[in-house]
């Protein structure tokens, strides 16, 4: 009898574990689709500031090879801002398709 009654109580609780995992699953791709909105328009938008600063870019090379050797920070900070936005963009993006790497 108590065989019975387990059997039948597993049964019962199938049904809202996966509902349980199924709403897990959604908030977590809700969430990645947030993060792909942010991090694609934050992404556009240091696309777009690096085209109206390219001049200033430009002239902060030049001076850094003119002499003042400090200023190579700037380049190397803005390709560290860029990588860091384009790559979390990037990773939610696989996620919410759900395409993992190979491990």
């Amino acid at each position: 009898m108590r065989t019975i009654a387990k059997n039948n109580m597993d049964q019962q609780n199938r049904p809202a574990a996966s509902i349980k995992k199924d709403l897990g699953m959604i908030k977590s791709v809700m969430f990645a689709a947030r993060c792909v909105f942010v991090f694609g328009v934050l992404s556009i938008a240091l696309y777009a500031l690096l085209y109206m600063f390219s001049t200033d870019l430009i002239n902060i090379s030049r001076d850094t090879h003119n002499g003042h050797k400090t200023l190579f920070f700037v380049p190397v900070v803005v390709a560290l801002v860029f990588s860091l936005v384009h790559g979390k963009f990037t990773s939610y993006f696989w996620d919410i398709l759900n395409i993992k790497a190979k491990s």
